[in-house]
């Protein structure tokens, strides 16, 4: 996966957010990651002012569209995107007991919200210099 950027606005849930899964093979290529056999996806979204958790670990709200592409979607929830401001997102996937953070680069998929009267940048520098 790389770098990524999904915007939306405080309280808008229709636009999904869709993301291929990838990670590098044995040989250095980056390729999708095959769901093809594992369970669903977790999701977790993180402030990226402060650190706390906005959306906890957990695989609701989020579908497998293509397995052998790595293709999956993330519905989001009302409480998911009621606060201006920039996050971190990734999935978690699990085979077995093992599991693997998408994208594995902390950054690489921001999401940003806006409100009616900050944007999400406004919105994180009010936070980081109250």
């Amino acid at each position: 996966m790389t770098q990524d950027t999904h915007t939306r606005h405080v309280g808008d849930t229709i636009t999904v957010l869709e993301c291929y899964l990838e990670a590098n093979n044995a040989t250095g290529v980056l390729t999708a990651k095959s769901l093809a056999g594992l369970g669903v996806p977790q999701f977790k979204m993180i402030n990226t002012v402060d650190g706390v958790t906005k959306v906890s670990l957990s695989a609701t709200g989020v579908t497998v569209v293509d397995a052998s592409g790595g293709l999956v979607r993330k519905d989001f929830a009302a409480a998911d995107v009621d606060t201006a401001g920039i996050y971190r997102g990734f999935f978690v996937v699990t085979d077995s007991a093992e599991t693997d953070h998408y994208p594995a680069i902390k950054n690489d998929l921001l999401i940003k919200i806006d409100s009616d009267t900050q944007t999400a940048q406004e919105a994180y520098d009010a936070a980081e210099n109250p």
